[in-house]
């Protein structure tokens, strides 16, 4: 039964295929077989021919907003974000540079120091006095650290602009893409109205009137803090 089902389903593509026009008909022979014998081979197994889903572009969200007033207020939400994360980072290295800096600190590496000394004999070879310059190098390096934890806290990793875009992002609610165009082209804008312009120097930026509008008076400040956190 099967097997008729699939010649009666190759035999209506030929016949298909011959209602063509001449010109065409070679051409759409091999497909139309090959088309109707998978078809029907599907249906002899009980399969459907999958459905391929079509993407539209309403489906996809667009990278470059328009620039509004409400966007600049929210896009000055994930400036903030980035820069209160920055500032843990410049926060904790000024703690560190302040503490190896302390009376206390001195002290303590001076103490090592003597330890180490007293571990050195005038009898040791080269390779000894190495060692133990070595190990006494170990002890200190250990002991800074956790000298500056204590006074600091945990280590702070300086963060990339790809991961400060990223926390920008959230904290505006925005993809990663689109928040990244907005900064670029806010960027770009503003740089010409610092020098008296309202072309940005890559010409393939364009703004509408009612963006500038939004987008002009704020310059300053938005500009300032994106060039903070370069």
């Amino acid at each position: 039964m099967k097997l008729a089902l699939a010649r009666f389903g190759i035999a209506l593509a030929l016949c298909t295929a011959v209602s063509s026009p001449a010109h065409a008909q070679f051409g759409k022979l091999g497909d139309a077989v090959k088309k109707k014998a998978k078809e029907v081979g599907n249906q002899a197994i009980g399969k459907e021919e999958p459905k391929k889903e079509e993407t539209t572009s309403a489906s996809r969200p667009s990278i470059q907003m328009l620039i509004t007033t409400d966007v600049l207020d929210n896009f000055a939400k994930g400036l903030t974000a980035e820069t209160t994360s920055r500032g843990l980072y410049v926060k904790r290295q000024q703690c560190e540079q302040s503490s190896i800096q302390s009376n206390e600190y001195m002290q303590m590496m001076a103490a090592q120091g003597e330890e180490m000394g007293k571990q050195m004999k005038d009898d040791m070879t080269d390779a000894q006095k190495t060692a133990v310059m070595m190990k006494a190098g170990e002890e200190m390096q250990k002991k800074q650290l956790a000298f500056v934890a204590k006074k600091c806290g945990p280590v702070v990793e300086r963060m990339e602009s790809s991961a400060l875009d990223s926390i920008g992002a959230a904290a505006t609610g925005y993809t990663p893409a689109q928040y990244g165009s907005l900064k670029e082209r806010i960027t770009a804008y503003c740089d010409a109205v610092a020098h008296g312009s309202d072309t940005p120097g890559n010409h393939s930026m364009a703004f509408t009137d009612e963006e500038m509008a939004a987008l002009k008076p704020r310059c300053a400040a938005l500009g300032a803090q994106i060039k903070r956190l370069n």
